[in-house]
């Protein structure tokens, strides 16, 4: 997040790229409180969609980022790879330049958020920021923002790590969610 918002006054395009359930989304709703503008919503676009004739997701996609911008200084648009994966390459990278284009001409700020590669015309202009695989201190600041300190202060973040260092945020979330302080699934890793 910090890295985003410091490198907003140094360009136009920006991506945020990172495994599923590591936070991306988290991160991109952090940015737009902050710095304002709107999040665009792709998952909820691509239902929409769901119905239409495919080769409209391009048409409706430009539309929707256009609409945003003529409306906002900064369009944060998470699930990237959902849109580009449901369209036809050549007209997505087409409506892409175009969009960035005009963000550049009005002096607005596009941030992408994507799980593997953003389609090529957004990587050849964009600065790239990631979330890498979490860490013990990732772990341990995750768990202590869900559970009550009491039960956070007894855990061994470093053995949980150990045990499962793979975990997303996600999966963090629905332990912690499901955790009795007493006998849940994380007391086993108790110190």
């Amino acid at each position: 997040m910090e890295g985003i918002l410091g490198g907003l006054p140094a360009g136009n395009v920006f991506v945020l790229r990172s495994a599923p359930g590591m936070g991306r989304t988290t991160v991109l709703q952090r940015v737009h409180e902050a710095a304002g503008g709107t999040l665009v919503a792709v998952r909820e676009f691509m239902r929409s969609l769901a119905a239409r004739e495919p080769a409209v997701v391009e048409e409706a996609f430009l539309a929707m980022v256009e609409q945003a911008l003529a409306a906002h200084h900064l369009v944060i648009v998470d699930d990237l790879h959902l849109v580009a994966n449901a369209a036809k390459n050549y007209l997505l990278d087409a409506a892409l330049t175009g969009i960035m284009g005009e963000a550049a001409a009005w002096r607005k700020k596009l941030v992408f958020g994507v799980e593997d590669e953003a389609p090529w015309p957004v990587r050849r202009r964009a600065y790239w920021f990631g979330i890498d695989a979490f860490g013990v201190e990732d772990f341990e600041c995750i768990c202590r923002s869900l559970l009550p300190g009491e039960v956070a202060d007894r855990l061994d973040y470093a053995q949980i790590h150990r045990f499962a260092p793979a975990l997303s945020a996600q999966r963090l979330k629905n332990a912690c969610s499901r955790a009795d302080p007493l006998s849940g699934p994380l007391s086993g890793h108790v110190s």
